[in-house]
């Protein structure tokens, strides 16, 4: 969530400087810029391809590249790789290291690294570096921005109480609503606040009609969870539903949608299977199976094998059971689901055998 909201940041951030440069060198501009709304969009690669001509641009002047890696940051962040990410705002950095903005970001995704001792050095440098702003109406905006990032940082660090006291502060900032109150979500839901929680999550997913499905999708799967949690399961359940289909919905050629849509299968699968509602289980955990990362999973594998069982599909829960043990052969809760389904299916009159669905690593690796 948190590195999510850490691109939408970068994408919101100030670039009127951008803006401005544009008359003294078009083509690198523009391309700079096309980059931006590509990432404005959640086309990381197509970003990724703007920068890389504009780098091969000839003579390019500083400022273009100082522009240019903090688009490659963003990029690279929404793409899922934050080492990259990182690498592009310490090489932007190397150019000017007293830049506030880039400060921020590199605060910002430290924290969401959980690289939280260099994003408490990058916050508290650009503390002492605002003290130089005679600017006061920019100083003021940074910040804002400032407070935010600390704020963050506070909640990674499990302070909500911290974070909901910077929150508060920033309430007519000028940081936009939608921003705010997406951490201000996570502190209340931490404190176990989860009404609070969901009418934070209503006003945010209220202004984020115009972003990315991806983004949509994991608000709509947090106030999900915030519902059931306040004991309104159904209407949590149709917005878990609505999570699942806003996902179905993102295009393929977006980083980690795979993986990010079998989360949100997996969350259906296992509220269900906590409701012991054995058919709907078996519907959310069967569709997990189909994507790429459900069979890639044994926590997915051995929920879809628990639906199966609980639906009287032994032999094919046994089947799946296998499958999670041969990924993770140390499994001791996947092991214990094969024999219970091996002693249901024995029992029901199927001739299954243990020993025909492990192997000697499962042995070996299991207790007696």
């Amino acid at each position: 969530m948190l590195i999510r909201l850490v691109l939408l940041l970068a994408l919101w951030a100030p670039a009127t400087a951008l803006a401005q440069a544009c008359t003294s060198d078009p083509e690198v501009c523009n391309q700079i810029l096309s980059a931006k709304q590509d990432n404005d969009a959640g086309a990381p690669k197509d970003a990724l391809d703007h920068l890389r001509k504009a780098q091969d641009t000839a003579g390019i002047d500083t400022q273009w590249v100082v522009y240019l890696l903090g688009q490659k940051a963003t990029a690279y962040s929404q793409s899922g790789n934050s080492e990259q990410s990182l690498a592009a705002i310490a090489s932007a950095l190397e150019f000017r290291p007293n830049d506030v903005w880039l400060l921020l970001q590199s605060c910002r995704l430290h924290a969401a690294s959980s690289f939280l001792a260099k994003a408490q050095r990058d916050c508290a440098r650009v503390r002492t570096l605002m003290r130089r702003t005679k600017d006061k109406d920019l100083q003021a905006v940074q910040m804002a921005h400032l407070v935010h990032a600390e704020a963050q940082l506070a909640l990674i660090m499990r302070y909500p109480d911290l974070a909901l006291e910077k929150l508060e502060s920033l309430d007519g900032s000028g940081i936009p609503p939608r921003f705010i109150d997406d951490l201000r979500a996570s502190a209340l839901s931490m404190l176990g606040d989860h009404a609070a929680a969901k009418q934070a999550l209503d006003r945010v997913l209220a202004l984020a009609t115009d972003e990315p499905e991806a983004s949509r999708a994991a608000l709509y799967q947090r106030r999900g969870f915030e519902q059931i949690a306040l004991g309104t399961v159904d209407a949590g359940l149709v917005d878990l539903e609505t999570a699942v289909a806003t996902a179905r919905e993102v295009d393929d050629t977006v980083p980690d949608r795979d993986s990010a849509l079998a989360q949100y299968l997996y969350g259906l699968c296992a509220v269900h299977l906590q409701r012991e509602a054995a058919e709907a289980a078996l519907e959310w955990c069967g569709a997990l199976s189909e994507t790429e990362t459900g069979q890639t999973s044994h926590v997915f594998l051995d929920a879809y094998g628990l639906a199966q069982m609980r639906n009287g599909l032994y032999e094919a829960a046994a089947e799946t059971f296998a499958k999670a043990l041969d990924l993770v052969p140390r499994s001791t809760q996947s092991y214990r689901h094969l024999q219970q389904s091996v002693r249901l299916a024995q029992d029901s009159g199927l001739p299954l055998v243990l020993d025909d669905y492990v192997d000697d690593r499962v042995r070996l690796l299991q207790p007696n």
